[in-house]
């Protein structure tokens, strides 16, 4: 067990559930998000894999509550499984959803790591998406771990489910074109967000063999300040 999972949070079945439904919403506002699949050990000895679709009543009492799992293979299959049934939950975490589930404690040193290329093209993607914003990774700044390209992957998709928010009515769209005709990414002493004749300067720190930045409402709300 690496040190860093030593800081994962301990939560709740309930919670976990929560949360893990939570992901499922963000995902279906459009979200690039990596969804983990469970194991949920129940308490007749019996055991069921799949993916968290939705927790049904989530207010409920737990004995009332109602999770909807999916089979892991995709299929038109869903099991409806009362969450007092539920003894223990496996999650089988991606680098993406360990860094979510963990309350951003914990960015995961393994798991699929984006290369240069995939980024680049990721940042011109949302570029093309948001037109007349053109976004800059500025690399000369940037450190060359592993962690580093996956936070950077992981901010991408933040920022664009941000400018999706921010974009989605015409006072925000309005808003955002005036004031902001270019993003750029680097690094800093702290991570910070600022907004210097129409760029947007997006600011990661390093720590130790990582890349952060800021949470992904602190990191809308700041933006939204500027605009």
């Amino acid at each position: 067990m690496t040190e860093s999972i030593l800081r994962l949070p301990v939560k709740t079945i309930s919670k976990l559930i929560s949360e893990l439904s939570a992901l499922q919403d963000r995902l279906r506002s459009g979200e690039l998000l990596e969804i983990p699949s469970v194991t949920l050990l129940l308490k007749s000895g019996q055991s069921l894999s799949g993916v968290v679709v939705r927790a049904l009543q989530p207010g409920l009492p737990e004995n009332e509550a109602t999770l909807l799992l999916q089979s892991r293979d995709n299929s038109m299959d869903m099991t409806y499984v009362p969450i007092a049934a539920i003894g223990g939950v496996t999650v089988h975490y991606t680098a993406q959803s360990m860094l979510l589930l963990s309350d951003g404690k914990i960015r995961a040193s393994y798991g699929r790591v984006p290369s240069r290329l995939e980024l680049e093209r990721q940042a011109r993607a949302i570029s093309a998406q948001f037109a007349g914003i053109d976004l800059v990774i500025l690399w000369d700044e940037l450190p060359r771990f592993d962690a580093a390209f996956q936070s950077i992957e992981l901010l991408l998709n933040d920022f664009q489910a941000i400018l999706l928010t921010i974009c989605g009515d015409d006072i925000g769209m309005r808003a955002l074109r005036e004031k902001v005709t270019g993003v750029s990414i680097g690094v800093d002493t702290t991570a910070n967000v600022c907004l210097k004749e129409n760029i947007l300067e997006i600011r990661l720190r390093v720590e130790e063999q990582d890349l952060i930045y800021q949470p992904k409402g602190k990191l809308q709300e700041a933006i939204e300040k500027l605009l």
